[in-house]
């Protein structure tokens, strides 16, 4: 099963810490959340490292993208967080050079 958008952006609240275990995000929060998600998913793009759509994004890409979505919405929260852009983006490589094990989906442009 895919995380969802909305999925992502809740886990990105929570790792900014700005969102807590069982509470549920303000429209506006959840909003900008799926903004910062959408724009990681962009920026990997841009970098060439995309494998998959912003529907199917595999498991071992869940938390890069909550850390990068993180890191780029944390001035609108208001928040400071670890520094984990390298991290995230090493993970997302290390991933994508990973021996395939079926079919991958191509995202056409």
């Amino acid at each position: 099963m895919s995380i969802t958008l909305t999925d992502l952006a809740i886990r990105t609240l929570r790792k900014m810490q700005v969102l807590g275990q069982d509470q549920t995000p303000s429209p506006g929060d959840l909003q900008l959340a799926k903004e910062k998600v959408r724009a990681a998913h962009a920026m990997l793009r841009v970098k060439g490292l995309l494998r998959w759509t912003l529907s199917d994004i595999p498991d071992f890409a869940e938390e890069p993208y909550a850390m990068l979505a993180a890191m780029l919405a944390a001035s609108d929260f208001q928040v400071a967080i670890r520094q984990e852009w390298a991290l995230g983006l090493s993970i997302i490589e290390e991933g994508i050079n990973m021996p395939a094990t079926g079919t991958t989906p191509t995202e056409y442009f």
